[in-house]
């Protein structure tokens, strides 16, 4: 059953790498399964043209946020933080990562967690997808 609502409805954080490798994985992955496939908003920080200081914004945008999609793949030390900030706050976190890079190096304390190991952006979309659909409410318009 979907969660019930805690931020600004329909809006969802992505913590991920930054490096180009991942490009793929957020621009037909992530973005098209988040804004096109649910129709939620979707805050990437380094794609949000703004002048204030990067950690203020990233605090602040996940305060914002209804739910936080977190890519483990290259497991990025920020993407941890982020996820963990994000379960402080009541957020519902969504655990992606490429299925080759969560063999033997996820950390032990993301492990538990439902992950989403993806091969391809393709198949991230439509696995992630899924997810957002069976444990997000959309907000009512």
């Amino acid at each position: 059953e979907p969660l019930g609502i805690a931020g600004v409805p329909g809006t969802c954080f992505v913590a991920m790498s930054f490096q180009s490798r991942l490009n793929g994985a957020y621009d037909l992955g992530i973005r098209p399964a988040v804004a096109d496939d649910c129709g939620l908003q979707i805050i990437r920080v380094d794609r949000v043209e703004h002048a204030e200081n990067i950690n203020d914004k990233i605090m602040g945008d996940l305060r914002r946020a209804q739910f936080v999609v977190a890519d483990f793949t290259g497991h990025p030390n920020g993407v941890y933080f982020e996820a963990g900030f994000a379960l402080g706050l009541g957020r519902l976190v969504v655990w992606p990562c490429h299925k080759d890079d969560f063999k033997n190096t996820v950390h032990f304390d993301t492990s538990p967690y439902n992950h989403i190991l993806w091969s391809d952006p393709v198949d991230l979309r439509e696995r992630l997808r899924n997810r957002i659909r069976a444990l997000v409410q959309a907000p009512k318009l």
